[in-house]
């Protein structure tokens, strides 16, 4: 089940055309059940912006979550699911941040040194 199918049960609408019926009122966005329907089997791998910002903010989640780009429903979908997965996998900062902590740690470390001799 993909996540416009997901988001729409959760929210408890039982019906492509209720869904429809709702951003087309709410957004002023006319839209059919159709739309809703390719969505949610996949047809549709390129909609228009407009319809897919409604949803988001509909479902209140970020766009490039409801599109499958990011794993993270409120993030700012900078970093690609794939990269954060892996990451994760890892279980790894950052490389920037690894250095920054690794240069503090230093720095912390020749201060102590000083601070003790």
């Amino acid at each position: 089940m993909n996540r416009f199918k997901q988001l729409r049960i959760a929210k408890g609408i039982d019906s492509q055309r209720e869904l429809a019926d709702i951003i087309s009122k709410q957004f002023g966005i006319p839209m059919g059940f159709a739309t809703i329907s390719r969505l949610e089997s996949g047809e549709n791998d390129n909609p228009k912006y407009k319809t897919i910002a409604a949803l988001a903010k509909f479902f209140n989640v970020s766009v490039e979550y409801l599109m499958g780009d990011s794993d993270d429903p409120h993030g700012d979908g900078r970093r690609p699911k794939d990269e954060l997965a892996q990451q994760q996998a890892k279980n790894e900062l950052p490389p920037e941040a690894q250095l920054a902590i690794d240069a503090f740690y230093e720095k912390m470390k020749s201060l102590y040194a000083d601070k003790n001799n």
